[in-house]
């Protein structure tokens, strides 16, 4: 009889499991370069800003400022799910180039990559200051 690993075992046999999953990895990486401007904003609905008008449109908040706003919930929360959703569509395409025999698992384990990847790469766009210029 043949031998089975732990994860044919768990998760069934699929049909190239570690080629969908970095092509999964892949996708998440390019979509959130191309999706960096609503990472950017996402960052920018959590900060505090001076809404009087003087030093520009994102003028931080300091002691003589008059008015300040934020963080705008609404919006982050808006962005976080457009975000999220674009997490779940690239987690939903690798499972099905998976085509695995238990789809839950293995939906699960696509997410998680297209959300490490996604935030890993948005955190280099942010170290490298790329969406400040």
């Amino acid at each position: 009889m043949e031998q089975r690993s732990a994860v044919e075992r768990r998760f069934g046999r699929s049909h190239r499991p570690w080629a969908a999953i970095a092509i999964t990895a892949a996708l998440s990486v390019g979509s959130t370069v191309l999706l960096s401007p609503i990472w950017a904003l996402l960052g920018l609905a959590l900060g505090r800003y001076d809404a009087s008008g003087r030093g520009g449109p994102f003028a931080a908040c300091a002691a003589d400022s008059t008015d300040c706003s934020g963080p705008d919930l609404v919006a982050f929360g808006v962005l976080a799910l457009v975000l999220l959703a674009v997490a779940a569509l690239i987690a939903l395409l690798g499972t099905r180039l998976q085509r695995p025999r238990r789809r839950a698992p293995a939906f699960a384990v696509h997410l998680g990559v297209t959300v490490a990847a996604a935030v890993t790469t948005a955190a280099a766009l942010w170290a490298s200051g790329s969406w400040l210029r």
